[in-house]
């Protein structure tokens, strides 16, 4: 039988700028849904982590949360203040 290496997820803090999309525009937002997690951000704070590969060069890949980063870059072109997550 095969054995299955499990590599340990590590919780720390990264720059949005540090997350790179794995994904390429497999999913939309609209613009309504956009404004919803907008005012979600604000009210509830950033809620669900990420979830990130790194690569063996050490680049970050979002496998979850691509729209998450997508929002949070909106906001911060808006002029939020986004904390390293």
């Amino acid at each position: 039988m095969s054995k299955i290496n499990l590599k340990i997820i590590k919780d720390g803090k990264i720059k949005l700028s540090e997350l790179f999309n794995l994904q390429k525009n497999l999913k939309t937002l609209s613009i309504g849904a956009l404004d919803k997690l907008k005012k979600n951000f604000i009210k509830n704070g950033f809620l669900v982590p990420f979830c990130v590969w790194t690569d063996d060069s050490g680049k970050n890949y979002i496998v979850d949360g691509h729209q998450r980063k997508f929002v949070l870059e909106e906001m911060e072109i808006e002029g939020a203040t986004i904390p390293i997550i």
